[in-house]
């Protein structure tokens, strides 16, 4: 596998399958506000990055809607265009990076808090509306 298929990005992707991983984003970053597990942003960071890195192949969330939750729907395809996703996944990358930085390299748990909720409700828009 050459180094630019290794980075490819989808196109076009599964719209279904970029709701499900809104979902478990949303899902992730809410039980890190709710539960205080800022020890959990490392994890949620990766998946980001791994997705604008090289779409679907290294990210465990996409890797779980992709494998188990979609086949239990019933294998639902909508195709949509993969260039926006990654685009929405970098600033996602960005908004969980901001909050891990903030949070535990810098101290600021309030800064931390407030980017993951705005995560939150981007993510959860996305999961609800696509």
């Amino acid at each position: 596998m050459s180094v630019k298929e290794t980075f490819r990005y989808p196109h076009p992707t599964n719209e279904v399958v970029s709701r499900l991983v809104a979902g478990m984003v949303a899902l992730l970053a809410g039980s890190i506000l709710a539960f205080d597990l800022p020890w959990l942003l490392p994890l949620l960071v990766y998946g980001f990055a791994a997705r604008v890195l090289a779409g679907p192949r290294w990210s465990p969330m996409t890797q779980l809607a992709t494998r188990l939750l979609l086949p239990v729907l019933g294998g639902p395809r909508r195709p949509t265009a993969g260039p926006p996703k990654r685009f929405a996944q970098g600033i996602g990358l960005l908004v969980a990076g901001g909050a891990l930085v903030s949070w535990l390299v810098l101290g600021q748990a309030p800064v931390g808090r407030g980017l993951l909720g705005v995560l939150v409700l981007f993510a959860t828009l996305e999961a609800a509306l696509g």
